[in-house]
């Protein structure tokens, strides 16, 4: 029997990457600027919520951006 892919709720800075298909330089430079909320834990670990990466594009799509 195949199980069920886990869907992950809180994704590194590089899982997003992945899921978005972009680089990872970019999701860093959303989250720096504010574009795109997570929380910094650490000099350089990022954490994510897919909500939010989902929201992001929700809104661009909405408002044509």
């Amino acid at each position: 029997m195949v199980e069920p892919r886990e869907v992950k709720e809180v994704l590194s800075a590089e899982e997003a990457a992945k899921l978005l298909d972009i680089h990872i330089d970019t999701v860093r430079d959303w989250l720096r600027s504010g574009k795109l909320p997570g929380v910094k834990m650490g000099d350089s670990i990022w954490r994510i919520r897919r909500a939010d990466i989902e929201a992001m594009f929700s809104n661009e799509a909405e408002h044509g951006k």
